[in-house]
């Protein structure tokens, strides 16, 4: 079945339906952290965290809005969220999988395509946010070897893992995640301003505020509004 992923409740689906495609044998834990796409043990729980967020975020899209029929796309949902909620991830996943039967993942399929616009944002290309993470990661490489401040240095590489996790945890969070990620950036930026004009002629920097409007530029081409204008961060970041 193919289900709108530009909101919550598709993403959702997307991944309960990795998740229900697991093998039988394979341990709960197992199977989450490939529906999660998660490499290791701590983007495993991080992820776990952010999928807690997503099936709660979904609950409430269904019971704020009063064109859907509560008793009905919410009849299976406990399911969900007893899935999400185990504890022992050691468990066979052929003890749980019942929990995402046909029904259930009918059910967030059809929230999917009714969900209002407000909770709509237009997909990311993968090929945008790889060519992203490479940036990302090429930059820190040159920050930790450049000649900057050792403080900037941790500011600069702290905001930029941060981005790292937002764009790995995009088909959980959406872009949600990246435009928090990038309020954050740009409050740092502001809190330590006269550190940044003080390293201003750096090449790093100069590609760290390059960073920010790019990732600027991929959060208001997601979202129909967003606070800051092109404009108005140019201004912000003196690039």
């Amino acid at each position: 079945m193919k289900v709108k992923n530009d909101n919550p409740a598709g993403r959702l689906y997307d991944i309960l339906s990795r998740a229900n495609a697991q093998p039988q044998h394979n341990a709960l834990g197992e199977v989450l952290s490939a529906a999660l796409n998660a490499s290791n043990s701590v983007d495993f729980h991080n992820r776990l965290v952010y999928l807690k967020e997503l099936v709660a975020e979904v609950r409430q899209a269904v019971e704020n809005s009063e064109s859907l029929n509560k008793d009905l796309y919410l009849s299976h949902y406990s399911q969900i969220e007893n899935l999400v909620n185990a504890r022992n991830y050691d468990m066979p996943w052929s003890n749980v999988s019942n929990l995402l039967n046909e029904p259930t993942l009918i059910n967030i399929a059809h929230i999917a395509e009714i969900l209002p616009p407000t909770y709509r944002e237009n997909l990311i290309e993968e090929d945008v946010l790889n060519d992203l993470i490479f940036t990302i990661e090429e930059l820190i490489k040159r920050v930790k070897e450049s000649g900057l401040i050792i403080e900037l240095q941790r500011i600069i590489i702290d905001q930029l893992y941060l981005t790292l996790n937002s764009i790995y945890a995009y088909k959980i969070r959406g872009a949600r995640g990246l435009r928090e990620t990038l309020s954050n950036s740009l409050g740092e930026f502001i809190l330590n301003y006269e550190l940044f004009k003080g390293a201003g002629d750096s090449e790093e920097v100069k590609q760290y505020k390059s960073v920010l409007t790019k990732i600027h530029t991929i959060v208001t081409g997601a979202f129909t509004y967003y606070q800051i204008t092109q404009e108005g961060i140019k201004l912000l970041l003196g690039s």
